[in-house]
């Protein structure tokens, strides 16, 4: 399956590790500057998408992409 990983929780984060280490092709990364109170942050969501060689994109907010 293919998944675009849109969002910024370190939920998201960790599923998104799950599908691409079950094999899901993971196509594309966007994200926004993560709320003070979360523990992953957009630049582990860059690296994430730097390591799997797919596009990544952050804006000021998720709706404005």
């Amino acid at each position: 399956m293919k998944v675009a990983i849109i969002g910024r929780t370190e939920i998201l984060y960790d599923t998104a590790c799950l599908l691409h280490a079950q094999g899901h092709k993971v196509v594309g990364v966007l994200t926004s500057k993560e709320a003070p109170e979360y523990t992953r942050t957009a630049r582990d969501f860059a690296e994430l998408a730097h390591q799997w060689q797919v596009p990544f994109a952050q804006g000021p907010r998720i709706a404005e992409r």
